[in-house]
């Protein structure tokens, strides 16, 4: 199950052969990514930790304005390796809710037990999802935001933000959204992304990621 949310221009990325980050870039990124999220949207990550249902999905709303503010090779890298980029900033969410958790718990016990109000206790959600948006003058750059029907083989890759009016939709499909697997050899657990070009179906790995 999906968490509702209003209508918004659609994030879209056309997939094609892409470069591996090492392990060691993702563990800084990921601590970048944190540490933004953590000074930047401490109130959608505390609403986040209030809710009661762990089972839904949540989105987390990030602007790519303040994103490129931040760090803005970053902001270079995530527009154009979404593929390698976007998963990393999922995980970010879930280490920056660990930090922004214990504020939210002193504050739902002061509540809770000294003023009697009655809410459920926060929890770390397992399934929060970034959402890029890019706002102001980037909406008319036709290179990242074009129009449906002039959506091209150069756009192939990079993280695009389609503007338009869902007319009809079909019956909801469930799809495997990532697998993870366990080196044989050094232990590492790393996670495997479907394909879209395939049919959604996820590539066994040829080899691991640490090496």
């Amino acid at each position: 199950p999906l968490l509702p949310f209003p209508p918004k221009p659609i994030n879209l990325i056309l997939l094609h052969s892409h470069r591996i980050i090492s392990s060691s870039t993702t563990m800084g990124v990921e601590k970048t990514l944190t540490d933004f999220l953590t000074e930047y949207y401490s109130d959608q990550l505390q609403s986040i930790i209030l809710s009661s249902d762990n089972r839904l999905h949540y989105p987390l709303y990030v602007d790519f304005a303040e994103v490129m503010e931040y760090d803005a090779p970053l902001a270079h890298d995530i527009l154009f390796e979404p593929t390698e980029y976007l998963p990393v900033f999922d995980n970010a969410a879930k280490l920056a809710q660990n930090i922004v958790y214990e504020q939210v718990r002193k504050t739902w016990e002061h509540e809770s037990v000294k003023e009697g109000v009655d809410c459920p206790p926060p929890s770390i959600k397992e399934f929060v999802h970034v959402r890029i948006e890019i706002r102001g003058p980037m909406l008319d750059n036709p290179e990242f935001c074009p129009s449906i029907g002039r959506v091209r083989v150069k756009h192939r890759g990079i993280l695009l933000t389609l503007k338009g009016t869902v007319i009809r939709s079909g019956a909801v499909k469930m799809i495997e959204g990532e697998r993870e697997y366990e080196c044989r050899k050094c232990k590492h657990r790393f996670k495997v992304h479907p394909e879209l070009e395939s049919r959604n179906s996820i590539p066994k790995p040829m080899f691991c990621p640490s090496k």
